[in-house]
């Protein structure tokens, strides 16, 4: 009996999940880890596609219905640190430039022996991109070990800097975030208590890892949205949120917010979010796994979940009720987590 776990399925928090979901796959194969821009009257959305093994973007009218991809960054074979795959895109406009920081890869049969990278490039268009030769950040701290994920950025005015939350650790899947600040957006000082957000051990749908982190400013607080592990790996997005977006992170009462639900689309977990504020509240795209796509790799759909106002923290600090059909003890003995 003490192999069988509580795992929260569904969504809380006030989160609720789209019937149109997953808005992109199907056909397409595996799509993962985007980032939403809110341009003209719609949206653009940069994101990874694991069969092309490079960035794609689309565009919508309402964050619900995609255009086809539009290939805008394939791997880049003459770059060492990213030879064989680009992903987990990061996309700001500022100066008149679209600016990105994505991850390169070296992905060998081994995942033990893999390394990952950011990268940075610069485009007029958001589909043209020029692509810095040399990495601008390295896995060279022990904790982050060969690998960082999910670089997550934001202009920061009051502090006339570059803000960046990122996943380090294996390749296979990142163990915790940190933090770093660049005057440019290239050289990065890492903060020098990294890492900043790790697995709560107490808690047993995050007991194993913390990665792939969204970060939103709203009001006196930065809140974070990132990618629990648990102890049999299976993945959940929670939220915690920080004064300064560095110390004295907060876990939301609710965790998870976002869960699988068993029969859907997204039965096998839910990975690496991305908010956006809108005119009533506030938008998630995520990952959703639930089929394999075979040789250890599980298919991944983007899905869209929505939260109608913006009081994304309880007031009375209380734990509010879960919306999913009935809530389960559930026990995998194997899960081939999203990556």
């Amino acid at each position: 009996m003490g192999r069988y776990k509580y795992i929260p399925r569904g969504t809380a928090g006030g989160w609720i999940k789209s019937q149109d979901s997953p808005v992109i796959g199907g056909a397409l194969g595996t799509v993962f880890d985007c980032c939403v821009r809110k341009e003209n009257e719609g949206y653009r959305m940069w994101y990874s596609w694991r069969p092309a093994k490079g960035i794609a973007v689309a565009n919508s009218p309402d964050g619900y219905d995609w255009s086809l991809p539009q290939m805008v960054m394939p791997r880049q074979i003459n770059l060492p640190w990213a030879v064989d795959e680009v992903n987990r895109p990061c996309v700001l406009y500022r100066g008149g430039k679209y600016r990105m920081w994505f991850i390169g890869m070296v992905r060998p049969l081994d995942f033990c022996y893999g390394t990952s990278a950011v990268g940075y490039a610069e485009s007029n268009d958001g589909i043209h991109w020029d692509v810095r030769r040399e990495s601008v950040m390295n896995p060279d701290e022990p904790w982050e070990k060969n690998s960082l994920y999910c670089p997550h950025v934001i202009w920061d005015e009051e502090k006339n800097s570059y803000r960046m939350w990122y996943s380090g650790g294996e390749q296979y899947e990142c163990d915790s975030i940190g933090y770093a600040e660049s005057e440019d957006g290239i050289h990065w000082n890492k903060y020098n208590k990294n890492p900043i957000f790790t697995a709560d051990k107490n808690k047993f749908w995050e007991a194993l890892k913390t990665e792939a982190c969204c970060v939103v400013r709203e009001q006196d607080y930065f809140y974070m949205f990132y990618l629990g592990i648990s102890a049999d790996r299976t993945a959940s997005i929670g939220i915690a949120r920080s004064r300064d977006g560095i110390t004295g992170w907060e876990r939301h009462p609710d965790n998870p917010v976002v869960a699988g639900t068993d029969g859907s689309w997204d039965y096998l977990g839910v990975c690496k979010p991305f908010v956006l504020k809108t005119d009533d509240g506030f938008l998630m795209w995520y990952n959703g796994c639930n089929q394999s796509e075979g040789e250890g790799q599980v298919k991944e759909e983007i899905g869209v979940a929505l939260h109608k106002g913006y009081q994304l923290w309880p007031e009375d600090g209380a734990a509010r009720e879960r919306d999913i059909p009935d809530e389960k003890i559930v026990c995998r003995d194997l899960f081939l987590g999203c990556r």
